[in-house]
């Protein structure tokens, strides 16, 4: 039973590490390469979007890669701590069997130099009724204890068995765990080189920007007209983390940024949550994978709108088919209409 147990939690392990926590591999996404020069300030400014969201892909990507070392780390020392019990269980078992080894060569011993141990040598040998009824007795007893003390080293052979077979499934299990951290660790350094080379590229083409075309590309932290949504209008705590995030206007976006003065987009969501209580995953595919699923019709002040396909940004329903951001690097965190983007899909928590 405890063998099967340990065989079912090693193979959950590494089945919700991998399923769960989304430990594959996912590709690079590439650098784009130099931009031709753009011909007026909208294509510059189209240029620096683009760019800017490839970054952002890239960023998203990293924060999956991370939630997928965390829970491969996770599993590593669980799956190294059923090892050493397994390891533990195997010695004890090996000690049990070793104990009652000695009794058994010795009966074995005795068999096979002809020792008399049944009744027909006990009456063949017997000198008197008296005689016959001790020897008699005491063959009993010592059949019984002698099947007493095999039952034992049978059964103790059977659990170092199943013990050796359970120890080299934890070994195995723990060697997987710990080969798939390294590859996901292995995946986070590739995604930060190119992120590195993706920020640069969009920090140039900011740079290229006039201060007004700066200007311009920073648009309006909130729309004219726009007011923030009554109490008791919005998802409860979702509601609670809508008046955080909006208290965040204007802050600058920072690739990998949770606050509180600088943020990337899903740093700005889980922060806003955090201080409505909620913790919720770092990205926003993860985050778009939690909660419960809200269609685009009844979307409600504080819900988690994704955006793009595969969903790489996301954003909280502000009311009004506005939605608060923190949309891209040169642009802070800011009210805007959700049509400007792609929608995707909304979650509620």
């Amino acid at each position: 039973m405890a063998s099967q147990r340990l065989k079912r939690g090693l193979r959950g392990v590494l089945a919700t590490g991998l399923v769960a926590a989304g430990l594959t591999v996912l590709p690079v996404t590439p650098a784009l390469a130099d931009p031709t020069p753009p011909a007026n300030a909208s294509e510059a400014e189209k240029q620096l979007s683009d760019l800017g969201h490839q970054a952002e892909v890239l960023t998203e990507q990293m924060h999956d890669a991370q939630i997928s070392l965390d829970s491969a780390n996770a599993d590593k020392a669980t799956a190294q701590g059923q090892l050493g019990a397994a390891q533990a269980a195997l010695s004890d078992a090996q000690a049990q069997q070793q104990q009652y080894q000695g009794t058994v060569d010795t009966l074995a011993a005795a068999s096979y130099q002809g020792a008399r141990l049944n009744r027909l040598s006990a009456l063949m040998t017997s000198r008197s009724p008296q005689d016959l009824l001790d020897q008699m007795s005491g063959l009993e007893l010592l059949a019984s204890d002698t099947s007493a003390q095999l039952a034992v080293f049978q059964s103790a052979s059977s659990a170092a068995t199943q013990a050796q077979s359970d120890a080299q499934v934890a070994t195995d299990a723990a060697q997987t765990a710990a080969d798939q951290a390294s590859s996901v660790q292995t995946d986070i350094q590739a995604k930060q080189a190119a992120l590195e080379t993706q920020t640069a590229a969009v920090r140039a083409a900011f740079s290229r920007l006039s201060v007004p075309e700066q200007v311009s590309y920073a648009g309006t932290p909130v729309p004219a007209g726009y007011t923030a949504p009554a109490p008791g209008s919005g998802s409860g705590q979702g509601y609670a983390a809508l008046q955080a995030a909006l208290t965040k206007i204007g802050s600058p976006y920072s690739w990998g940024a949770t606050g509180p003065n600088s943020f990337d987009c899903s740093g700005l969501t889980s922060w806003a949550f955090a201080q409505a209580g909620v913790s919720i995953p770092r990205s926003s595919g993860a985050q778009a994978g939690s909660g419960a699923a809200v269609s685009r019709a009844d979307l409600q002040p504080g819900d988690l709108v994704f955006f793009y396909s595969p969903i790489s940004h996301v954003g909280i329903y502000a009311g009004n088919g506005m939605v608060v951001h923190s949309p891209t690097f040169g642009q802070g965190v800011k009210v805007a209409p959700m049509d400007q983007m792609p929608y995707s899909s909304a979650r509620r928590y």
